[in-house]
């Protein structure tokens, strides 16, 4: 490990068990139709597989609309913990979930639930996008 991490292309177990973490901030970041950043807080942000990160969709806004145009993405997530994790991944489609087509794959039936405990939304759409590389470390952040 150096200064700035260590590098991954997959998540492990541990990082997936952290990602449950109700308090996390979870940032997306896509390309506008001018190929400048645009930043998204999303806190539903996780690891749906080892090689894939996910997050559902409560509204409608414009980072929906700018992967569809450029799959290509960042992303950081942050524990209470001040462990950090951040990389590159690809938009590669959209699943459709509603509760009465159960079962779901594992991990997508524990978002799921999670979602519907926490914040009482229906989430019907959830965005999935396979993972290119990251780097996961310890925050140097002072709060």
């Amino acid at each position: 490990m150096n200064n700035r991490g260590i590098s991954f292309h997959a998540f492990s177990k541990a990082d997936m068990k952290a990602f449950e973490s109700d308090m996390k901030v979870g940032i997306l970041a896509t390309i506008n139709e001018e190929g400048f950043p645009h930043l998204t807080l999303i806190s539903t942000l996780q690891a749906g597989t080892p090689t894939e990160v996910i997050w559902g969709q409560f509204t409608e806004g414009l980072s929906k609309q700018f992967i569809k145009m450029n799959p290509r993405t960042a992303f950081l997530i942050l524990t209470p913990e001040k462990e950090l994790w951040r990389g590159k991944a690809n938009f590669t489609r959209l699943l459709k979930i509603y509760p009465c087509h159960l079962p779901l794959p594992q991990p997508l039936f524990c978002f799921l639930l999670k979602l519907y405990q926490l914040v009482y939304f229906v989430v019907e759409l959830i965005r999935v996008l396979q993972l290119l590389s990251g780097i996961r470390g310890h925050s140097t952040l002072h709060f």
